[in-house]
């Protein structure tokens, strides 16, 4: 008898520790589950003491994700912080790594994302004030959180190195002559500029009224140096010869007139007489940012600017090979819809998300089937663009304008529209420029070309296989303006239903061909 009192008081005891056990973690689970949504302002410490009590595998079987002590308030700098857990959660194996829900982190210095963890974005954003390579590769889940870029980048120089943008110093541009009218060779002013020139270098040769501004600028590859005598192989842009004089002539339609301050030129319509300058640059190449989304974020106290994403290549950085794949752009300004002829238009405020400025080549949009509210913007110095299978829905805003000093463009297979604006615009360009295979869709004229007023060379125009009939007003407008050059080409197969191809001044289009297209 005594021994069955015993078994059975055993056994109560057992089930009551049991009962406590089970009543324990059930409140210990209600509190972790109470403190999900508290515990970002809270930090981890707590977590680490139910990861004691528990044990990692109970923590993990919970699905509770690591949770960060960043405040996530938009304002403190979180980057620490994401760190340090980021590695915990590597280094424990791996997993998602969720973000507060709807809360905003604050990231000014590179994420060490490891590559077993995937950020969950768990409606947050994530607001960077450093450049966009220090994000390529993050493991960030698409469409569950918004990577927006602060600021600009305007006061930065790009060089890429294994993926990363380093900031340069720009050399200072000094004053050159012309050795003679028909080499390739310049003067430095001052010996003591050679010191910071190298064979090999790539160098910007510009014609300016005063330091620094430039008028237009040509690239080039330093042969030899000789004192202060500086020979160049050949222009970079490949548009014409490297002959320095001739460059100018063709440009300006004048020889150098050597009796000028510094041999250089009387600027057209200035007042001022302008001299070469010569400036180092650096060359950036095979720039890559693939499945990032970008997001404008307008919230008070950040100055974004009009752009998203802003690479400036500036008068001291030749940027070539840039790509952007699979990028999701959106502007958070722009949540007001309008819908005509069942597609969504942005509301045309004067944003452009994705925008290429300066001094580039090689330039490849490729968006995969997502569409951007605003426009795409090329422009000073760009060389061999390519805007490619573009599909892009703006309301007053130009989807496609390139502009300045651009040689080489192509703008093809894509679908652009324009609930106010002409759809593509390239004006002040020479070289070859292609618009082929676009729909377009709009209120205004689809296409308008105008070559540099400058140029004394001939442009290569194609226009093709657009189909255009969408469009309400002139389709095609051609304008020579008072630019001295000539145009040839074709533009043909184009289907026009409103409007027609219409010229300024055929006689700059005079080698033009405009044929097939139908009405």
């Amino acid at each position: 008898m005594k021994n069955l009192f015993r078994s059975i008081s055993i056994l109560i005891i057992v089930i009551i520790l049991i009962f406590v056990q089970i009543q324990g973690r059930k409140m210990a689970y209600k509190k972790i589950v109470h403190l999900k949504d508290n515990l970002y302002e809270q930090g981890s410490l707590m977590l680490n003491k139910i990861k004691d009590v528990f044990g990692y595998r109970i923590f993990k079987l919970l699905e509770i994700p690591y949770l960060t002590e960043a405040k996530g308030d938009g304002i403190t700098d979180d980057t620490s912080a994401m760190n340090k857990e980021l590695s915990i959660l590597g280094s424990k194996g791996g997993g998602v790594f969720k973000l507060g829900k709807r809360k905003i982190y604050l990231i000014t210095s590179s994420l060490n994302v490891p590559s077993n963890v995937t950020i969950n974005g768990n409606e947050s954003t994530i607001l960077a004030k450093i450049p966009l390579s220090t994000l390529i590769g993050t493991n960030v889940e698409r469409r569950k959180a918004a990577i927006n870029i602060i600021g600009e980048f305007t006061e930065q120089d790009y060089t890429s190195t294994a993926g990363e943008f380093i900031a340069q110093k720009p050399m200072a541009l000094v004053e050159t002559t012309i050795e003679s009218n028909t080499t390739n060779k310049v003067i430095l002013q001052k010996s003591s500029d050679a010191a910071n020139l190298n064979v090999g270098d790539t160098v910007r040769l510009c014609l300016a009224w005063r330091i620094p501004r430039p008028v237009v600028s040509e690239y080039f590859k330093i042969a030899s140096i000789k004192g202060t005598t500086i020979t160049f192989t050949r222009n970079i842009m490949n548009r014409y010869d490297c002959s320095l004089d001739s460059v100018f002539r063709n440009l300006y339609n004048k020889d150098p007139d050597t009796s000028l301050p510094f041999n250089g030129i009387n600027y057209p319509d200035m007042s001022t007489y302008a001299y070469f300058g010569l400036q180092k640059v650096k060359t950036v190449k095979n720039v890559q940012i693939k499945n990032l989304i970008i997001k404008k974020y307008n919230q008070p106290g950040y100055s974004v600017g009009n752009q998203g994403v802003y690479i400036l290549g500036s008068e001291n950085t030749l940027i070539q090979n840039v790509k952007f794949i699979n990028c999701t752009l959106w502007n958070l300004d722009s949540q007001n819809t309008v819908e005509k002829n069942n597609q969504y238009i942005g509301d045309g405020l004067n944003t452009i998300p994705l925008s290429y400025v300066s001094n580039g080549s090689n330039l490849y949009y490729q968006f995969n089937n997502q569409y951007i509210n605003q426009s795409i913007s090329v422009e000073e110095g760009a060389v061999n663009s390519t805007i490619f299978n573009p599909l892009i829905k703006c309301g007053g805003e130009i989807p496609i304008w390139i502009v300045n000093y651009v040689s080489n463009i192509k703008v093809k297979s894509g679908e652009l529209v324009s609930q106010d604006s002409t759809c593509v615009i390239i004006e002040k360009t020479f070289g070859n420029i292609t618009v082929e295979d676009i729909n377009a869709y709009g209120n205004a004229s689809c296409i308008s070309i105008k070559p540099h007023v400058l140029t004394g060379f001939r442009t290569n125009l194609k226009v093709k296989n657009n189909n255009l009939s969408a469009m309400q007003t002139t389709v095609i407008t051609l304008t020579a303006g008072k630019s001295l050059g000539t145009v040839v080409g074709e533009i043909r197969d184009n289907i026009l239903l409103n409007g027609d191809v219409i010229c300024d001044d055929w006689s700059k289009f005079h080698d033009l061909k405009v044929i097939n297209y139908t009405k």
